[in-house]
This record gives C-alpha cells, structure tokens and sequence, in this order.
C-alpha cells in the first residue's frame, strides 16, 4: 500500500463578519485529529498562534496543517515558509477575505507590497488569480471529510 505523499493547498474565502466563527470551526474540526497545527496570525487560545513576523523562528519544525489568517495580515514570506513545515499528508489553510474584497482589504503587512489604505492591491490580485486557475486547490470548508483521521476533500 503506497502511502500518500502529497500536501494539499486549501482556500477558504469568508466576509470578515464571519471570518472568526468560520476560523474556530475549522480549527475545531483540526484538533479532533491532532495537535499538531500552527495558526498564522493574531493569538487564539484554541491553538499555537504566531505572527507573521515571527514564524522564521519556527522555521526547521513539520507539522501536519498549517493555518494562515490573512484578515490577521498576509505576507508572502509567511505563506512560503508555512507551506515549508508542511509534512505529507498535510494540508495549508489561506483562511482570507472574499476574492472580490481582499485586493482592497486594510492590511498593514501590504504596504511594501503597494497597498495602500483603499488601492488596489496588484500582488493580491495576482496571488487570487493564480489560486484560480490552480485546478487541484480545494476552496469548500463543507466538503472538509475525514479518512483515516486525515482531512480530506
């Protein structure tokens, strides 16, 4: 039996209103499997939290999901070393705001990126455009089932 050595890349888009309950759900539905998730962006009681800034600290760790909030800020640097602890078979969560609405969503970690206050952000247009197109990206929390204790879509 050849064992599934893959990572999946799972996008959830959610208006900033329900963005919190749609968080906790998912981090709930994680922890009934293991412990071992990390979750990018402000701190949560329910789960290992870091920033953004601070995640090249836990560089060298493998953990099996990895959550980045980018209502909490999103930098490029972060999801790349995220992606980078992820062991097979796990999964990366972009956790962000609705693709219509996060080019111009209020982000600080942007500015060197050329957001500003209400512009549009050309990197996340980019970014949300190659998600897009990325036919074996998963972008339904509903459809999260499990198999052997391993999330599955």
């Amino acid at each position: 039996m050849m064992m599934d050595m893959s990572r999946d890349l799972v996008w959830l888009e959610f208006a900033q209103v329900e963005s919190d309950q749609r968080l906790n759900e998912l981090i709930a539905q994680l922890r009934e499997h293991t412990e071992s998730i990390l979750y990018v962006g402000n701190q949560r009681d329910t789960v290992e939290s870091i920033t953004c800034d601070r995640l090249v600290g836990a560089l060298g760790r493998s953990i099996e999901y990895g959550i980045l909030n980018a209502f909490d800020g999103f930098s490029p640097n972060a999801l790349a070393q995220l992606a980078g602890m992820i062991r097979a078979p796990g999964k990366l969560f972009i956790v962000s705001p609705l693709r219509e609405n996060w080019p111009t969503f209020a982000d600080p970690n942007l500015d060197a990126l050329g957001q500003k206050d209400r512009y549009n952000s050309r990197y996340i247009s980019f970014l949300i455009k190659s998600l897009s197109k990325l036919s074996d990206v998963k972008c339904n929390l509903k459809s999260l089932s499990y198999k052997d204790d391993v999330p599955s879509f």
